[in-house]
């Protein structure tokens, strides 16, 4: 299990030092720094309560009904299935310019809440190894 809540921590927290989202030429690693960390403590977490579900949002449901979690475990939930759309409406436009499709969003495509909304995923993200630790080992 430490193991497991350790690839969580593994990943970098994809912010600047002002706290803004770290880019490679202007394009934020979507994959790298949300859906891989809340993939993963959602797959710890189910793992940790017996949970067999497979999909994130079931996973992120059933451990809710386990009552030993706080609420916004089903927020990563709703923000791993955001974090889906971006990616697929950025690999439709990457392949419709030509381009391979990556997990790489393109920040100046989106609009000013989804950069917001964006942003508070990034924060929430940067506290699931806490939540991890707070619920595992506690």
């Amino acid at each position: 299990m430490k193991s497991l809540a350790r690839n969580v921590k593994a990943h970098a927290t994809g912010t600047t030092l002002f706290g803004g989202l770290k880019t490679e030429n202007g394009r934020f690693h979507l994959k790298l720094h949300l859906l891989l960390p809340i993939t993963e403590t959602l797959r710890v977490l189910a793992v940790s309560r017996g949970i067999e579900a497979r999909n994130g949002a079931r996973r992120a449901a059933d451990i809710f009904t386990t009552g030993s979690v706080p609420p916004e475990i089903l927020q990563l939930s709703e923000d791993l299935q955001f974090c889906i759309r971006l990616v697929l409406r950025q690999q439709i436009a990457d392949l419709a310019a030509g381009r391979s499709a990556t997990t790489l969003i393109d920040l100046g495509l989106l609009a000013p809440q989804e950069k917001r909304l964006l942003k508070s995923i990034q924060a929430r993200a940067g506290r699931l190894d806490q939540l991890l630790f707070d619920y595992l080992f506690h």
